[in-house]
């Protein structure tokens, strides 16, 4: 993955933890805006979201 950053010991204890029902919310928020684009923030890029979600879930 080109865009993945190498993180210090320290910086990836500081990273909040990602738990199973927080990507499972994040997937149903990403299936709800792709059925209702209006409720897209303007600072969102969604095409973002659905890349960082599949590098949580390929995991």
């Amino acid at each position: 993955m080109p865009l993945l950053v190498a993180l210090s010991v320290e910086k990836k204890r500081n990273l909040p933890i990602v738990g199973e029902r927080l990507i499972t919310f994040v997937e149903r928020a990403t299936q709800s805006v792709n059925q209702n684009l209006k409720f897209v923030p303007p600072y969102l890029n969604l095409d973002d979201v659905k890349v960082d979600l599949e590098a949580w879930v390929s995991e």
